[in-house]
């Protein structure tokens, strides 16, 4: 028995020459005796992953639906602004067959001039809530990929495309049927065209994101960034639906500024190179945190009024994405300096 463990732990010749070079090499290895377990020293790889690659794809998932659950929106207000030219009545169709129109204030049928005004009133709050959310997923998806640490360049592809879909061409769509409806008769015909430069803005503006401003989102953005011409053409069509429940079509004729403003105004603005505030990557500059944050308070104070004075925070959101360039402008003046 002793002789059958001491050929069981004898080492071979070939055994001791690697021992004993690996002991030249690594100081921490003691020698190896008849009978003694031989100790290593454990490293561990500088940058290994913990993850297997399977979970990490896993953790790119959240941020890929959310991207395309604002896709999704972005299609679905296309849809319901080319219905006819009137993004009202689709929506509303939506919500009765899922049985949710009684949340966006819907009447009855349409059968008289309240009920006729109530319920597209209701049918254009159904698109931009859709849309809205949309756009908060925009918001999200960004900021869950970087938490995640999951962010590459098919992300931002998919992201961008999106962009452009949800807040490119669907505010064309809505533009040229809202200029359907708010613009006078002379204002018709070919003129009806002219909100497709949105699209064609925010094209631009996203390929020369893709190509120039890489690293501006930290920064400020050149130019007005494109989810910002669908929060205000999403913005004039809640305004549209607040003027139809208190009184018809003829309510909204003020609103054609609104329109003029996001057919001209909005595309110049994102292809320009004037400098946009960015919120995201907070913490990175104090000075620049206490003016968006600046921004952001003023912001909530014109949602609250204005929804104190005229039961609705529209116009005040309206404001604020007025003051938005002008804000933007005086900040970078005051970083400057």
């Amino acid at each position: 028995m002793i002789t059958g463990l001491s050929i069981f732990f004898r080492r071979s010749e070939a055994d001791s020459n690697r021992c004993s070079s690996f002991c030249r090499a690594e100081p921490n290895h003691s020698a190896i005796g008849p009978f003694k377990v031989p100790k290593y020293t454990t490293m561990q790889p500088k940058g290994c992953v913990t993850l297997r690659p399977e979970l990490k794809h896993m953790r790119g998932v959240l941020p890929n639906a959310l991207t395309m659950g604002n896709l999704f929106c972005g299609l679905a207000v296309c849809w319901w602004a080319a219905s006819e030219f009137d993004p009202g009545w689709a929506p509303l169709e939506v919500a009765r067959r899922v049985g949710v129109e009684g949340w966006f204030g819907a009447g009855g049928q349409a059968g008289g001039g309240g009920a006729l005004g109530s319920s597209r009133a209701a049918g254009l709050r159904v698109l931009v809530s859709v849309w809205f959310v949309g756009q908060f997923f925009d918001l999200l998806d960004g900021a869950v990929a970087r938490a995640l640490k999951v962010t590459g360049q098919n992300g931002e592809m998919l992201d961008s495309l999106a962009d452009f879909v949800a807040a490119g061409v669907a505010p064309a769509f809505i533009g040229v049927a809202l200029w359907k409806e708010v613009m006078p008769a002379e204002a018709q015909g070919a003129w009806m065209l002219m909100p497709i430069g949105v699209a064609v803005a925010a094209a631009w503006r996203l390929a020369r994101f893709h190509t120039e401003g890489q690293g501006e989102a930290s920064q400020g953005f050149v130019g007005m960034p494109a989810p910002a011409a669908a929060l205000w053409w999403g913005s004039v069509v809640w305004a549209l639906s607040e003027t139809l429940g208190l009184g018809g079509v003829d309510g909204s004729r003020w609103l054609l500024g609104g329109v003029l403003a996001g057919t001209v105004a909005v595309p110049l603005l994102m292809i320009s190179r004037m400098p946009f505030l960015s919120f995201k990557h907070w913490g990175e500059n104090r000075t620049l945190d206490w003016i968006r944050g600046g921004f952001l308070a003023t912001a909530l104070v014109l949602l609250v009024t204005s929804e104190i004075l005229t039961g609705s925070p529209v116009w005040g959101a309206l404001v604020a994405l007025t003051l938005y360039p002008i804000w933007s402008w005086s900040s970078r003046q005051h970083l400057r300096n």
